[in-house]
């Protein structure tokens, strides 16, 4: 699995060091595990046919505290990401980029941003 990580990683700092550097790939990929991790969560939660007869199924979320957990996990995912950006801080001040790779780098991080949270 490291072998993995680091062929892809070199493969994207050679040929895309803009998506290397906004970790794109990487954060994509635990997004879509953490989503299908809550989602199997919230399935399990519903399955219980006794909690369904109740009025409100949003309540049954927010009584076990299903919520709270997404929205930490969620703000972990993040920071962990942001750490993770800011440390290649180098990367930025001796590289200079254009406009449009710019551009490219904002749509990068609110892609990120949107599929996190």
């Amino acid at each position: 699995m490291k072998s993995f990580i680091y062929k892809v990683n070199q493969y994207l700092i050679e040929r895309y060091p803009n998506i290397w550097n906004t970790r794109l790939v990487w954060m994509l990929s635990a997004s879509l595990i953490v989503h299908v991790l809550f989602f199997v969560f919230g399935l399990a939660t519903l399955t219980n046919p006794e909690t369904l007869q109740d009025r409100g199924a949003e309540d049954i979320f927010f009584k076990n505290g299903s919520i709270f957990l997404s929205i930490i996990i969620t703000i972990l995912l993040f920071v962990v990401w942001l750490i993770y950006l800011f440390k290649n801080n180098g990367f930025k001040s001796f590289y200079p980029a254009s406009r449009n790779r710019l551009f490219l780098q904002y749509f990068y991080y609110l892609l990120i941003a949107f599929f996190s949270f």
